[in-house]
């Protein structure tokens, strides 16, 4: 079954925050699935925050000069 990517509308600030937490972290590449569990979000989530990355920069711009 093919995983679909979430909108923008549907990426919460905190599911945003978390993905950037892990990847600010460096722990795992980003494609990883470990992504999903150590942010807690699901595999629609992380390819929609993937697919709409710079609009959720823009949305929410503290998030990405949070330090882990």
């Amino acid at each position: 079954m093919r995983v679909t990517a979430a909108e923008l509308d549907d990426i919460t600030e905190e599911d945003f925050g978390e993905y950037e937490r892990v990847r600010q972290s460096g722990v795992c590449n980003m494609w990883s699935q470990d992504v999903e569990r150590i942010a807690g979000i699901d595999s629609t989530t992380k390819l929609g925050i993937m697919k709409h990355y710079k609009a959720l920069c823009a949305k929410w711009p503290l998030i990405r000069e949070l330090k882990s």
